[in-house]
């Protein structure tokens, strides 16, 4: 089959690059340009966004400031068109955002689910995982004030396993004092939410570990009372109450002569 050649209509040059591109990758601006488009393709013009950003963080968060401010109460209209697929959608295709006029996104869902999607793929984008080490690194150091190499130190002491069940950690959470932020070590999931309940408190632990050597209710009653095992309203423990009353009625009912 034969392609079709693209005509001059369709495409355009970028101004900064110099390749002739589609115009649906080009930002849609009828105040800009005579054919409603940047001067620039969205690739170049993110790259110049961003290294503004970074040159002027200050500047960037005044600015960011401002739009929030303006556009607070923003009128949403009942259908927008989505830059990408150039597709004329309901206000519902399109997610909510703080930072544009009409409180729109200027991608529509479907859009914007396949450009995270591809952000997000190592094979498409190869420094994903950089930039995701790099965020995690910095939220480290931001939070808890440690560096890579001190979380390495910490988990190599620990033999890297709780501290507190002694498990094997597939996702150690840093454990810090909530009052002083000291931090104290790398726990599991489990121990540190068990730490959050008790709220850090000594007193309650202590009182935790008196009540499972000595039970109140088999003081109270005099001798031990035992109930369904498992979880309480959990399936396997429905399946369990079912089976032994099928063996009570069993029991129950009298032998047929």
């Amino acid at each position: 089959m034969a392609r079709t050649k693209e005509t001059t209509t369709d495409t355009k040059r970028c101004r900064r690059c110099g390749r002739r591109k589609r115009l649906n990758k080009f930002t849609i601006n009828p105040a800009c340009t005579a054919d409603g488009h940047e001067w620039e393709c969205i690739r170049c013009r993110n790259k110049r966004i961003r290294a503004w950003q970074k040159a002027n963080p200050r500047k960037f968060h005044r600015y960011i400031m401002k739009l929030r401010k303006k556009y607070r109460h923003a009128v949403i209209p009942a259908e927008k068109t989505c830059q990408k697929c150039q597709r004329l959608l309901s206000q519902f295709d399109f997610y909510r955002t703080k930072y544009s006029s009409d409180g729109l996104d200027q991608y529509c869902k479907t859009c914007r689910a396949n450009k995270n999607k591809k952000w997000r793929d190592p094979k498409q984008n190869p420094n994903y995982l950089d930039h995701l080490k790099k965020q995690r690194n910095k939220i480290l150091m931001m939070q808890f004030n440690l560096t890579p190499d001190d979380k390495l130190t910490i988990l190599t002491f620990q033999h890297n396993v709780c501290a507190i069940c002694k498990q094997p950690m597939k996702h150690p959470n840093c454990d810090h004092d909530h009052k002083t932020g000291q931090i104290r070590g790398y726990l599991c999931p489990m121990c540190n939410r068990a730490l959050g309940r008790f709220r850090d408190s000594l007193d309650r632990l202590q009182a935790a570990v008196a009540y499972m050597t000595n039970f109140p209710a088999t003081s109270a009653l005099g001798a031990p009372r035992f109930g369904l095992p498992g979880r309480t309203g959990t399936k396997a423990q429905r399946k369990l109450a079912k089976k032994l009353a099928k063996q009570q009625k069993s029991l129950d009912t009298p032998p047929e002569l």
